[in-house]
């Protein structure tokens, strides 16, 4: 997949998030935007074709920015990707996703963010 194929997953998958969240399911949106994220880090990535196999997302962006507003924005959705899999206390994963309204909200904020920056930056460069 180029990173034009990418872009157009990242944005198709932050739509169906929003979707997912304001249609009450938190847990399976915040999935979405993390996946999102994913893929238009993913197209960053191939501009620059430089892999980022095992890391988390903070770390991805970090080879591209310094900003400390996308890194921070970036840890904020794997940390709420991380407890929606695996809420606290929990040893393994669960089928119930454990996340509210509110951090839904704000991982789909930081999500459009994020993409938003990848947009930019793959724009930036054309």
């Amino acid at each position: 997949m180029d990173f034009d194929e990418s872009m157009a997953k990242a944005l198709e998958l932050i739509a169906e998030a929003e979707k997912l969240i304001y249609d009450g399911n938190y847990g399976e949106g915040v999935v979405l935007v993390q996946n999102a994220v994913e893929s238009a880090v993913k197209a960053l990535e191939g501009k620059y074709k430089a892999g980022a196999l095992g890391k988390d997302l903070m770390e991805k962006f970090a080879r591209f920015t310094d900003d400390a507003e996308i890194l921070n924005s970036a840890k904020v959705i794997d940390d709420f990707f991380s407890t929606t899999l695996y809420p606290v206390g929990f040893d393994t994963g669960t089928e119930e996703y454990d996340i509210s309204q509110g951090k839904a909200l704000l991982a789909f904020k930081y999500g459009k963010y994020l993409i938003d920056f990848v947009q930019s930056r793959i724009s930036q460069e054309d």
